[in-house]
């Protein structure tokens, strides 16, 4: 028999999310009250990771995720366009 306990928490829920560069407010792509979805509209999530040695050390730091709105990741992609390659999207950059 498995015994199972109901644990009430409390989830904080927003309603936008704010880009890490610019402060800009990103809208939800789900509405989802109570839950614990949360990606942005038309946003780029960004992961750093790496390991002994490297630029990110796992000894001295955790990964780093950050997010940035849909205005920053262009201009991300228009600064590196290996990125933009790379991410395949199709965004016209000037």
């Amino acid at each position: 028999m498995i015994k199972t306990k109901t644990v009430n928490v409390d989830i904080e829920v927003t309603e936008s999310l704010a880009c890490d560069n610019c402060g800009a407010n990103i809208p939800l792509v789900f509405e989802d009250p109570g839950g614990t979805t949360q990606q942005g509209h038309d946003a780029l999530a960004i992961i750093f990771t790496g390991g002994y040695g490297m630029y990110v050390d796992p000894l001295v730091q955790h990964d780093l995720q950050v997010l940035w709105c849909k205005k920053c990741a262009d201009l991300l992609c228009a600064a590196f366009p290996s990125i933009h390659e790379r991410l395949g999207t199709k965004v016209e950059l000037k």
